[in-house]
């Protein structure tokens, strides 16, 4: 009685093991079919020539857009990164990126370039990935503001239920591009 019950332990220790072998050897075919890197080329490209993080860029464009460059948000973002043209503007200046039109950030090419500088700006500017985080998608102006207020050192305390979600949801992407890739 005692051999049967090893027995089936060690069946059941067995299956459990290889059905979490298989799963894991699995895993990240079918986590790069739910987490892709499109545009790869383009977005290590700008990530490399801004010195960002190539997953962080990619967590971003996952959140924003999942990787849809024509994505135009209700407020008027644009394109993988939801960029703000007056934001795309500002940045293209500071950078001498040619940006004659606000279409022009449909481009991918175009949209990573900028986003990424931008992103690498904030990261910069704020010496914190989920402060930097939190001001690229609530704005630089309302997190300077929460930072007075001090409110901003945790995203769980940012007045915007959308910004705390989206930190949230980047650092996820993040963690998951980084296992996968």
């Amino acid at each position: 009685m005692e051999v049967e019950r090893l027995v089936k332990k060690i069946n059941g220790f067995s299956l459990t093991l290889t059905v979490l072998l298989v799963v894991i050897l699995l895993f990240p075919f079918w986590g790069k079919i739910l987490y892709p890197i499109k545009y790869s080329d383009k977005l290590y490209d700008a990530a490399s020539f801004a010195g960002v993080d190539p997953l962080l860029v990619a967590a971003v464009v996952k959140a924003e857009s999942n990787f849809n460059p024509r994505a135009i948000s209700k407020k008027g973002a644009m394109g993988l990164m939801q960029i703000m043209p007056e934001t795309a503007f500002w940045l293209a200046k500071e950078i001498n990126e040619p940006l004659a039109k606000p279409e022009e950030l449909l481009d991918p090419e175009k949209n990573l370039v900028l986003g990424t500088f931008y992103l690498k700006y904030l990261i910069d500017r704020y010496g914190n990935l989920e402060l930097a985080l939190g001001a690229y998608n609530a704005g630089v102006a309302n997190m300077d503001t929460w930072l007075k207020k001090n409110k901003a050192e945790n995203p769980n305390l940012y007045p915007f239920n959308e910004t705390k979600a989206f930190v949230k949801k980047v650092l996820w992407n993040y963690k998951v591009y980084r296992f996968l890739y």
